[in-house]
Parts: structure tokens; sequence; C-alpha cells
């Protein structure tokens, strides 16, 4: 996993961005594989299985039967 607590975005967001945490805007993306780990070959044919935006599912693959919230924040 990547993470982009080092730059929350413009001043004052620290608070809402920069980790995934409880009552924080998400922005992630879950794969069909690990990127990290997979042959330089075989990344095209990784798919994004769900990807969140702000805290909003904007973007889930219909297998995809994770039982997840359209909004992640309150």
């Amino acid at each position: 996993m990547t993470s982009t607590a080092a730059r929350a975005g413009p001043p004052f967001e620290e608070h809402l961005k920069g980790t995934l945490a409880p009552g924080r805007l998400a922005d992630l993306a879950v794969l069909s594989g690990d990127y990290l780990e997979a042959p330089d070959d075989e990344l095209a044919s990784l798919t994004s299985l769900m990807t969140v935006a702000g805290g909003r599912v904007v973007h889930r693959d219909p297998g995809f039967d994770a039982d997840v919230p359209e909004r992640l924040v309150r």
C-alpha cells in the first residue's frame, strides 16, 4: 500500500486528508492483484475492483462483493 501522509493537499486539510482513518476523506483503488509484486508484463491485466475518491465509492466492479457503504465518510 502507498500513502500520502506527508502531503495532505492545501493548507489546513490535514484533519481530512493524508491517511486512511475514520472521519477522513479517502482516495484509494482496490486492484485485482498486487501491482508491487506483479511482473511487468502482467501489470496491464490488473483491473480496478473499486475506486474511492473523496470518501465516496465512484467505481465498483459488479463482481466485487465487499461490504462497503457507498459513502465512507460521515
